[in-house]
């Protein structure tokens, strides 16, 4: 299905006024504004967890969008503010400091609002986390299959 410009810029909006949205600029605010994310991060890796899980909902909203770079960028951030948030007594400052669930708030409205300035840094940061995504990915692999040789030499012995 395609959608001319006129369309595509309606149902944006639409988004905008849709509870989901709403919903996550609420939660961003209780999280990041308020400072209940470093809060909440207190409880070791728990705490990241459940609040990196919150802010997934911005990733449901990409995908009422249909833009994998903004899924991208979006999940770029949350990455990034639960391993921020998992780092020993220094995590709270800083995950205080980063604000990832405002970050994908604002990346949000201006990728909605057409904002070219956004758009160009959506494009940008799902070109990092695609060529991280794909680093991760072939290092599984190998850390996966040297294992595997391992095990293959160790049972050698008893074979």
């Amino acid at each position: 299905m395609s959608f001319t410009n006129t369309q595509q810029s309606n149902n944006l909006q639409h988004i905008k006024q849709s509870k989901s949205y709403q919903s996550f600029d609420q939660m961003s605010k209780l999280l990041d504004n308020y400072g209940l994310d470093p809060i909440i991060g207190l409880i070791p890796v728990v705490g990241d967890l459940v609040t990196s899980i919150m802010g997934m909902q911005a990733l449901t909203i990409a995908t009422q969008i249909g833009s994998i770079p903004l899924l991208l960028a979006m999940l770029l951030n949350i990455v990034l503010d639960f391993l921020i948030g998992v780092i020993p007594y220094a995590g709270m400052v800083l995950d205080f400091l980063f604000r990832g669930h405002r970050k994908n708030y604002s990346i949000l409205t201006g990728y909605i609002d057409g904002d070219q300035a956004v758009i160009n840094k959506v494009n940008s940061r799902a070109a990092i986390t695609g060529v991280a995504i794909l680093v991760v990915v072939v290092t599984i692999y190998y850390v996966v299959s040297m294992i595997g040789g391992l095990f293959s030499w160790i049972f050698s012995f008893f074979g």
